[in-house]
């Protein structure tokens, strides 16, 4: 594999890609895209190049879609405040059952 094709010019040293590839060649890589991601073009195109990378790589990689600001905006027309912990969303019962509509 000629990493120098692959990897992009203002990435990481070639060595390092190496030690990445070794640790993570067995594994399944979860990549999530974030609802932002898709709003923004350049963003997108960035992403997808990465995901590109990644696959060149040969890498396996699983790419999922957050669904944060869709869950938050049917949570807000219903008139549920969300607790959040450190970032993290607490999903109580009544939540669960929105984010199951929304996903």
């Amino acid at each position: 594999m000629d990493l120098q094709n692959i990897i992009p010019k203002d990435g990481p040293a070639i060595e390092e890609v190496q030690k990445y590839i070794k640790k993570y060649i067995d594994e399944v890589i979860v990549i999530k895209c974030g609802g932002s991601v898709l709003l923004d073009q350049n963003l997108f195109n960035q992403f997808i190049q990465d995901i590109s990378v990644i696959n060149k790589l040969g890498l396996n990689s699983v790419i999922i879609h957050g669904g944060g600001g869709n869950i938050k905006k049917k949570l807000d027309q219903q008139n549920i405040e969300s607790k959040f912990i450190d970032g993290l969303r607490v999903t109580d019962k009544i939540i669960i059952k929105v984010v199951d509509e929304v996903l």
